[in-house]
């Protein structure tokens, strides 16, 4: 009993007595990181607006009376309804190639040097961010072909960042603290979400342009730490060995035609021996461990409402109620707010639990009553951004867990048991088929929108969180069972530590 209850008090603080400023470095490294990549991925939802008055015909009875520029090119859509369309589009595509990019960004990653592959998408992906937003407007060039084919590789340089950040913290900090730690760090996206909605509304009525130049340059600089800091794996900090070995043991390894040293006795010789990776478990024996499908299929319902949120809510917040486009922004933060008030509690409360499903169902079940709250919030905007926060936070908290904290908890069972490799495949399944659930949603809003308005959107909310929730029901059955009712508890523990 001594050794179960431990883990449960030093969820929180056990930590601390290992920390180091690698750590710490580790620890800020990669949450700016993927920071960085939300903020930049923000910005197309957040200038939606000026996108769609940009793409479309000037909406004035007297044209002469704007810029030449407005009124001699022709429009690349022919009404504000198209416009809107190719958004969704926009947002489908990236979803699609981000989510088959994460199938392979775990793969490569349990591979290859994680910290070259992050620096390199963080690259990538500046410069597809920049010439998306930037550089079109700079030389005027609106093309449907070019923002897809821009928008496909920028999700695909993108997808590296998650697998590879959860990997590394899986890999430094203790299995006891994942919940708290990974509720901690997982705020990174929506803390970059609001440094997204922080700086379109800063610079947006200057041009919506400048929305895309910040958050590419943010990147790039990224880029460079990560390439230059990062140490993604604690063992690459051990020490050589050193041994002492005498002359003649050092001749008899050598050939005989190799010159004798004429000196004898013994002598120090530092032995540097190569970081030996675990081999990668694969695919197909990821599938295998039990919980990941279940995991994957309720992340797909339940990423498909977070992005849904990340996507539309600040044109669903300036369609409702006609604030502003800069307003809308800033208000869509409290989504983010109440995911990071929720990351954190969640984590620190399954940390102390004995398992994690019971809270994550809790989650899911009370997310669908803030969800059908928030589409009936009154034009206040203090309600709003109450009710908005609320349902981030029901919703918020348990995609943060499961994307990371779950993730990594995959780590005890016996199949990676020594090969902490495979990590990053685990993780990259259950967050590519979140985003493959979450890129058909994006296809269907703007059709279900258009056709029966935002309230019915709503509802395709909570009947995806309802399936997310019976993805996990049978998670925690399973839990409850092994908890309360097995015969051969305690060898089960041992098994799962």
């Amino acid at each position: 009993s001594k050794k179960m209850s431990q883990p449960t008090q030093s969820a929180c603080l056990g930590y601390l007595s290992f920390m180091t400023r690698h750590h710490v470095t580790v620890f800020v490294l990669t949450f700016c990181c993927y920071a960085f990549f939300h903020a930049s991925r923000k910005a197309v939802s957040t200038v939606k607006d000026s996108l769609i008055k940009e793409w479309t015909p000037p909406n004035s009875s007297h044209p002469h009376l704007l810029p030449a520029a407005n009124w001699q090119r022709e429009p690349l859509f022919s009404s504000s309804k198209s416009a809107k369309e190719f958004t969704g589009v926009l947002d489908t595509a990236f979803l699609l190639a981000y989510s088959v990019g994460l199938y392979l960004s775990g793969i490569l990653g349990d591979r290859y040097d994680q910290r070259k592959l992050m620096a390199g998408g963080m690259a990538g992906s500046a410069v597809t961010v920049f010439l998306f937003g930037y550089a079109t407007e700079l030389i005027h060039l609106y093309s449907v072909p070019v923002y897809v084919s821009l928008w496909l590789a920028n999700g695909l340089l993108q997808s590296v960042g998650w697998p590879c950040c959860v990997a590394i913290i899986g890999k430094w900090f203790p299995e006891r603290t994942h919940g708290f730690v990974f509720g901690i760090w997982s705020s990174c996206a929506s803390v970059g979400n609001i440094i997204g909605n922080s700086l379109a509304a800063l610079v947006v009525d200057y041009g919506y342009d400048l929305c895309f130049l910040l958050p590419a340059s943010l990147l790039l600089g990224g880029a460079c730490l990560i390439l230059t800091s990062l140490i993604p794996d604690p063992i690459e900090l051990q020490k050589p060995a050193v041994r002492r070995v005498s002359i003649s043991e050092e001749e008899n390894n050598e050939d005989e035609s190799a010159a004798r040293s004429p000196l004898l006795g013994n002598v120090e010789v530092t032995i540097a021996s190569p970081r030996q990776r675990p081999p990668p478990l694969g695919v197909v024996g990821a599938l295998k461990i039990e919980g990941v499908v279940l995991f994957a299929l309720s992340y797909a319902c339940l990423k498909l409402v977070n992005y849904a949120f990340f996507f539309w809510l600040p044109l669903y917040i300036q369609e409702k109620y006609g604030w502003t486009n800069a307003f809308s922004d800033e208000l869509s933060s409290w989504y983010d707010v109440g995911g990071i008030i929720a990351g954190i509690i969640c984590g620190l409360l399954s940390d102390l639990m004995w398992s994690r499903s019971p809270l994550l169902c809790l989650f899911l079940f009370l997310a669908m009553p803030a969800l059908l709250a928030y589409s009936w919030s009154p034009e206040d905007r203090i309600v709003n951004a109450f009710l908005m926060a609320m349902a981030g936070f029901f919703v918020g908290g348990p995609a943060n867990i499961i994307s990371s904290a779950t993730c990594a908890d995959l780590g005890r069972r016996p199949e990676l048991r020594g090969n902490a490799e495979a990590l990053g495949t685990v993780t990259g399944i259950i967050d590519g088929t979140g985003s493959m659930g979450a890129a058909l949603g994006q296809a269907a809003i703007p059709g279900i929108q258009a056709a029966y308005g935002w309230g019915w959107v709503f509802y395709l909310f909570v009947s995806m969180i309802g399936l997310s929730l019976l993805c996990v029901l049978p998670v925690l059955v399973r839990d409850i069972k092994r908890r309360f009712f097995s015969n051969n508890r305690a060898a089960e523990v041992q098994v799962a530590e």
